[in-house]
């Protein structure tokens, strides 16, 4: 399982004494507090999230001022609300923090705001203070993996390595580094060394898993992802690897069957959500919209009940983009207006409404494309461009690219649509599946074919673009190669 370490304070090993300045240190006047919040981060580093909230919360207990208990409940709180409360408090006990922490705090309230490279730039001065903290450097290199600079992140994991050989959450990162980049070998290394280190948790199975479910190895992935729930049956993530490993087997009733289970076992709405996500994927990979969006309505009804608005204008959205598969424009507007007004009337930063806002140039050229109306989406497009260039976003650039290619391929310019398509995701089985298109609307039949079996064998792990693109890309894959047999 991937971590989110680039969000995660996971970067603090030691007491605050003189002889200990060379890492971050913990600012809490309560020594029990500190133990509770030590053995949190140790299980947030194992990716055992549900167990490490419990810990968390017992520190804040007994110091509930904790800026850095504090903070890890700006992450793992169950709902957006419960997670900008725990920040609120975060930024109130601030100046009780020491400078590294504070550090810390800003470059999240940047993540927070999609300011990526101010983000980046905090977590480099903070690198430069403390050169000798494994986390820190972790913390730097997963805001690189999270931009898809994967070669970066790779010699910052490595630095990492260099100051503690024994930091295992760091051979996950590389591991996971390493197969984005199609290094397999690399990335079986990792995973392996991973597994070494902490035999008895699930998460290196888990991990490794996804690389074998990335590989096509689909037996050897599911025998790891069940070593990793007999190790704990409550690892969440490892139902949706099996899940994943069915879908592509297009045994479904497998799949959801294990998904069912995740939602029934979670304990958090969060994880519930997400089980429900999974759902919502398996259906679109079967080609049943009807039954995805009796998913989406379970969970707004859950979103309803929570009375969490930035949860409903979320799951409106999702059913916009339900009526954007189903080829129906309007309603798709209709129900991004919705959450537009639900989230304007939020009570939440207003800087996390000016995030929310960037996207809404973005959905407006979707829903123009969807109707040829090529002007308005090319202005569209040039507006969510510029947007994304005012907070210097790489993935946010990403996604502007990916809509300029779409624009240019509706419109036949095939060169066009191909050079904007590669500068988009390369971790979207749907690009790929868009260059394979605009390839052969030149008569690159060999490109082409190279790009449709890419993405028919992109293997995703619970992934929507793969789910929405597999099929059609297998079957465009046999018919080229048998067009090309013939020719």
């Amino acid at each position: 399982m991937k971590s989110i370490l680039y969000l995660i304070p996971l970067f603090f090993a030691f007491i605050l004494t003189a002889c200990q300045q060379e890492k971050i240190p913990i600012t809490t006047d309560s020594e029990v507090a500190r133990e509770y919040y030590v053995k949190a981060r140790d299980l947030a580093e194992r990716i055992r999230y549900q167990e490490a909230v419990e810990y968390y919360k017992m520190a804040l207990k007994h110091d509930p001022d904790f800026p850095m208990a504090n903070y890890a409940m700006t992450i793992f709180g169950e709902t957006p609300s419960e997670r900008l409360d725990y920040f609120e408090k975060t930024k109130s006990v601030m100046d009780q923090a020491s400078w590294g922490e504070q550090q810390l705090i800003l470059a999240l309230e940047a993540g927070m705001s999609a300011y990526v490279k101010k983000q980046i730039e905090l977590i480099e001065k903070l690198v430069k203070e403390f050169p000798r903290d494994e986390r820190a450097l972790n913390i730097l290199g997963n805001i690189y993996f999270s931009q898809q600079e994967y070669e970066k992140a790779i010699e910052i994991y490595n630095r990492a390595l260099a100051i503690n050989p024994e930091y295992s959450q760091t051979y996950n990162q590389l591991g996971y580094s390493y197969r984005y980049l199609g290094d397999y070998v690399n990335a079986e290394n990792a995973f392996k060394k991973y597994i070494e280190l902490i035999p008895d948790d699930p998460n290196p199975y888990d991990s490794y898993a996804e690389l074998l479910l990335k590989m096509g190895e689909y037996e050897i992935s599911i025998e790891n992802y069940e070593k990793a729930l007999k190790i704990d049956p409550d690892f969440m993530n490892s139902y949706m690897g099996l899940a994943s490993n069915y879908n592509i087997k297009r045994e479904y009733s497998t799949a959801r069957k294990y998904l069912k289970e995740f939602y029934l076992r979670s304990k958090s709405q969060d994880l519930k959500r997400t089980a429900l996500t999974a759902l919502i994927i398996s259906n679109v990979d079967e080609g049943n919209l009807d039954g995805a969006m009796k998913w989406i309505t379970r969970r707004y009804d859950d979103s309803q009940a929570s009375g969490d608005t930035v949860l409903i204008a979320g799951d409106i959205n999702l059913m916009g983009y339900w009526y954007r598969l189903k080829d129906q424009p309007d309603e798709a507007m209709e129900k991004y207006r919705q959450a537009r007004e639900l989230i304007a009337q939020a009570n939440i930063p207003e800087n996390i409404k000016n995030n929310f806002r960037r996207v809404y140039p973005y959905q407006e050229a979707l829903i123009a494309l969807m109707k040829n109306e090529f002007d308005l989406a090319q202005e569209k497009q040039i507006e969510y461009q510029e947007e994304a260039e005012k907070v210097e976003n790489p993935n946010q650039m990403r996604l502007a690219h990916e809509l300029a290619g779409q624009i240019a391929l509706a419109k036949g310019e095939y060169s066009e649509a191909i050079e904007q398509l590669q500068s988009a995701n390369q971790q979207s089985a749907q690009n790929l599946f868009r260059i394979a298109q605009a390839y052969e609307g030149m008569d690159s039949l060999d490109k082409a074919l190279g790009y449709y079996a890419r993405a028919a064998n992109f293997n995703g792990f619970m992934d929507i673009d793969y789910a929405l693109v597999r099929t059609d890309a297998e079957k465009k894959a046999a018919e080229l190669q048998a067009k090309l047999k013939n020719m």
